[in-house]
């Protein structure tokens, strides 16, 4: 029986024999709707991240608002189930003491090597004193060996040290499916 119209009243036939949903009746459903989204995880920093400028460097000292499965240790993500992972890494990024910066980019990697990156680019007449820079993927994970951080880079104007604003920065993941 296909349903072809929602209406409120349970489930009828109308004039034309169409079969009508009604809303204000209770139905009892079997089977599974959605999935897991465990293991699942979200941490932040709430001070600054200071590093140097033109040096990939591994983002640390990540505070866990949730942790499902106990899986985010260390400022990493190995989480323990096998599956395809929607994972966002975000943060404002800026100079410590020159906010003039030509590029900076954050990173994802997996497994100790790039997996993705999100930049901004500018250029010597043209340069931004704030980044504000997010990347949302899906990420296929072994549920064994596999494992997650975030990175950060910036060229500045010069040689000072880069800073990713600690209120802006946020690593979270959940698992979406197999």
């Amino acid at each position: 029986m296909a349903l072809t119209k929602v209406r409120t009243g349970g489930i009828t036939a109308d004039a034309v024999d169409n079969t009508i949903l009604k809303l204000d009746d209770s139905f009892a459903f079997t089977g599974t709707i959605g999935g897991t989204s465990t293991p699942a995880f979200q941490a932040r920093r709430s001070s600054d991240f200071t590093f140097s400028d033109n040096t990939v460097t591994k983002v640390t000292g990540f505070t866990e608002d949730f942790d499902t499965d106990n899986n985010f240790a260390s400022d990493t993500f190995t989480p323990t189930t096998a599956g395809k992972y929607c994972v966002t890494i975000a943060a404002g990024m800026q100079g410590v003491t020159n906010y003039d910066m030509y590029n900076g980019d954050i990173y994802l990697f997996k497994n100790g090597s790039q997996h993705i990156k999100v930049g901004h680019q500018g250029n010597a007449s043209s340069r931004s004193h704030r980044y504000g820079l997010s990347q949302t993927v899906i990420v296929d994970m072994n549920g064994s060996s596999d494992y997650l951080t975030m990175h950060c880079y910036l060229n500045n104007v010069g040689t000072d040290d880069g800073k990713l604003v600690g209120e802006s920065m946020s690593f979270s993941a959940f698992r979406v499916g197999t």
